[in-house]
């Protein structure tokens, strides 16, 4: 491409394609409300969040203060994974057809405690944070965003 059309209006592209994402997660943002949820997983360790919306800059912050700490089990999420349920969860919520980039969490700030278990230190083990706790970190915002409620025992 670069060949073809140059670099710079490669990177001008590039750039178009980043702010529409971010202008797409914004009307997401303008629709929603402060909100919080928490989810138990099966070891009993808790997922907390907390999405604080500042209405007038359009931005929102996903505050995951209050979740169980780095755990002796491997369910585990390094930080990296916590921020991709995070993107993908404003991603899912957004209705207009654009690709998944790093544009979606421009207008999102993203907390995450240390030596908790969505940001863990060596040597904490991670193997289940990648496909369980991920699983509950993005049930746990959508449950925050109102687009999904956990199944009750009959």
């Amino acid at each position: 491409m670069v060949a073809q059309f140059g670099l710079p209006v490669v990177e001008a592209y590039m750039r178009y394609v980043q702010d529409n994402a971010a202008e797409s997660v914004r009307r997401v943002i303008d629709a929603l409300h402060d909100c919080a949820f928490a989810y138990e997983m099966d070891q009993g360790a808790w997922i907390k969040v907390k999405i604080s919306v500042d209405k007038q800059k359009r931005e929102a912050t996903v505050d995951f203060t209050g979740t169980s700490p780095q755990q002796p089990s491997n369910f585990n999420a390094p930080e990296p994974v916590t921020r991709a349920a995070v993107l993908y969860a404003f991603r899912v919520m957004v209705d207009d057809d654009i690709p998944m980039n790093a544009g979606c969490l421009e207008p999102i700030r993203i907390i995450i405690p240390p030596r908790s278990m969505l940001s863990p230190e060596y040597p904490a083990a991670v193997v289940a944070g990648n496909v369980e706790t991920s699983q509950a970190v993005t049930n746990c915002l959508f449950g925050a965003l109102g687009a999904w409620r956990p199944r009750r025992a009959p």
